[in-house]
């Protein structure tokens, strides 16, 4: 913005003032102390008016109001990236709660199938290998549902990046 102001002020004229003062003498010999020594002052103001510049403050001014536009633009997209991006973080944490509750019944379901497998094989109807698939199945349960919280804790940091501070 205050480029584009500056550039804008190309068109106004300027006033500039100038002072000098000084001593001044004039001798075909270098006796310093022997010269008559004249004070000499010069006061100037000078008025500049711009005309014509081929075109090079209009196009000066163009590019200002285009990179202010350029910079608008950018931030507006950033703006709308951080809000789609704050959306999709919040989606992705509320599907990793469901995906945590649906394990966690998962687990519960497991273990007790591992029980049931383990009370049949002590008394005599099932075998070995039953016992040692349900206990397959309750490790997988488990490792999904430690899975599960793994990603709801990454999607929390990642909100929490977005967001600037710790939730």
């Amino acid at each position: 913005q205050k480029a584009y102001e500056l550039q804008k002020l190309q068109f106004a004229p300027t006033l500039t003032s100038s002072f000098n003062y000084m001593y001044m003498s004039q001798n075909n010999d270098f006796r310093f102390r022997d010269y008559r020594w004249d004070p000499y002052s010069v006061v100037g103001v000078t008025l500049s008016i711009p005309l014509f510049n081929g075109g090079q403050r209009y196009y000066n001014v163009k590019q200002s109001q285009i990179q202010l536009w350029q910079l608008q633009e950018q931030r507006k997209d950033l703006e709308r990236s951080l809000k789609l991006s704050l959306k999709n973080n919040i989606d992705l944490i509320h599907k990793n709660i469901e995906q945590i509750v649906a394990t966690q019944s998962s687990v519960e379901q497991a273990r007790k199938g591992y029980e049931i497998t383990r009370k049949r094989y002590e008394t005599g109807l099932g075998t070995i290998v039953d016992v040692n698939a349900a206990a397959l199945a309750m490790t997988s349960a488990e490792l999904q549902y430690r899975n599960a919280i793994y990603d709801y804790l990454a999607a929390k940091a990642d909100l929490e990046k977005v967001l600037g501070y710790e939730l």
